[in-house]
């Protein structure tokens, strides 16, 4: 693995007890002294750092509503270690990283994608005596971009409760905020660096104001585009676009599945019930990468369409054409899209990505009272079924998680996860994990291990 090591960077590794990290200095996070864990209101000062970093992590992942993710936990460490790079700490000891991961609620091993270390979003540090160190020089660079230049933060307590509110201004003078409620709780681990813990974080979503003379908001676009109320009225939403080739996107429900599928020439994905898939060309199998939990399939499929409003920040009436009405929007990176809606029901029409220099970058066409075609890949399911049994055996925490997951899908689909292909896991078709996965065939049920064991 390629690491950057810097002359001044090494010299401090050599001499070990000159690297300085919060922890070891004795200094709580914020950079202030500890003071007692009893107050009924919880000090701002002790958990500023723990805040913004989470707050961070939310902004920039788009992350939904509510929050439960290792992935944003491990990002949050990141920007938590870029702050303490301001105060003069560019190092991040590991037991301070654990204390902080621990403090927001992270379980797992101190254990991070391989591709942040491939990339050098983190490098490991070992000094003389075995010490372990973190440098974050992504984030680090990234704050630096953006903290007090193109965007700034308010933090407020109330109780256990804090509120953290971004601020991104963009270049036409506008400002849009998104704000984190997080709720604390005492640390019952009284040496930890961290006297408060996390209990919850909620995103508080974003309402853009409605400028112009409009006599609808933004929920009200977005409850009219939820899917289904959409398809309490129509048989089907057919979306079209031109990026990267034509097209065309199917979003339907039957009485057995909900039906979200686009083709691309040959190349056909979707889900169906919640199962994603992949078909590459008419001669090659498809392929089940992800499957999701029923609740959390049938609230994606719902929020399909409500998804294009959550990136707007800006959103402007700007006339009436016949009986839609058109709006003059940004997006949060500060793209100018034109979106087209049914003034009666709301229903969106058009979108337009505008370049700066006003030509077009895209267009998305939707469409809702046509009946969906007959695709021989839906019809699959009418056909015979097996059952693939997945067996997950999850060792990076240290301790064995087991668990057992049944996917039933078209006899000749192969399933064939993405943890598996990507990820951590090793695929076997035997439980004593001696035989690497191989395609088993059509027809048949059959049993996959998942393992994170090596070797």
């Amino acid at each position: 693995m390629k690491r950057v090591f810097t002359f001044w960077l090494a010299l401090l590794l050599l001499a070990a007890p000159a690297v300085s990290s919060r922890a070891e200095s004795g200094e709580a996070a914020s950079g202030q002294p500890e003071t007692a864990a009893e107050k009924e209101t919880v000090p701002e000062d002790l958990v500023r750092d723990q805040s913004f970093s989470l707050a961070m992590a939310a902004w920039l992942g788009g992350y939904p509503e509510y929050v439960d993710d290792d992935l944003l936990r491990l990002d949050a460490a990141g920007w938590y270690a870029a702050l303490q790079a301001r105060y003069g700490y560019d190092l991040i000891s590991e037991e301070e990283l654990r204390d902080y991961l621990r403090s927001v609620g992270y379980s797992g091993d101190l254990r991070f994608p391989e591709s942040w270390e491939e990339y050098g979003i983190v490098n490991v540090l070992t000094s003389r005596d075995g010490r372990r160190y973190y440098d974050f020089a992504n984030h680090k660079n990234q704050l630096a971009e953006l903290l007090g230049v193109t965007m700034e933060y308010r933090l407020k307590t109330a109780g256990c409760s804090v509120l953290v509110t971004i601020v991104h201004h963009y270049e036409d003078g506008s400002t849009a905020e998104w704000s984190y409620e997080l709720r604390y709780v005492h640390n019952e681990d009284a040496s930890a660096t961290f006297p408060y813990r996390l209990a919850e974080l909620k995103v508080c979503p974003f309402v853009p104001k409605i400028e112009g003379n409009a006599d609808f908001d933004w929920e009200d676009l977005q409850y009219a585009n939820r899917l289904d109320t959409v398809l309490k009225f129509c048989p089907a939403v057919h979306i079209e676009s031109d990026v990267g080739g034509y097209t065309e996107r199917w979003l339907f429900r039957t009485e057995e599945k909900t039906v979200d599928i686009s083709q691309n020439g040959s190349l056909s994905y979707g889900q169906v019930n919640g199962i994603d898939f992949r078909k590459e060309d008419a001669g090659s199998r498809v392929q089940v990468g992800k499957i999701d939990p029923p609740d959390a399939a049938e609230e994606n499929f719902n929020r399909a369409l409500p998804q294009v409003f959550s990136d707007m920040v800006r959103m402007e009436l700007v006339r009436t054409e016949g009986e839609n009405s058109v709006l003059n929007c940004k997006t949060r990176s500060g793209q100018r899209v034109i979106m087209t809606v049914n003034s009666l029901t709301l229903w969106i029409q058009q979108l337009d990505g505008i370049a700066e220099d006003g030509s077009l970058l895209y267009r998305y066409t939707f469409g809702y009272d046509r009946q969906p075609p007959r695709l021989s890949l839906l019809e699959a399911w009418d056909g015979p079924l097996r059952t693939v049994t997945l067996v997950w055996e999850d060792f990076r925490s240290g301790v064995l998680i087991t668990r057992t997951d049944f996917v039933r899908v078209p006899a000749d689909w192969e399933v064939l996860p993405y943890e598996g292909r990507w990820g951590d896991f090793t695929i076997y078709t035997d439980p004593g994990h001696t035989s690497l996965y191989q395609y088993p065939g059509d027809g048949a049920d059959y049993t996959l291990y998942l393992s994170t064991a090596k070797g």
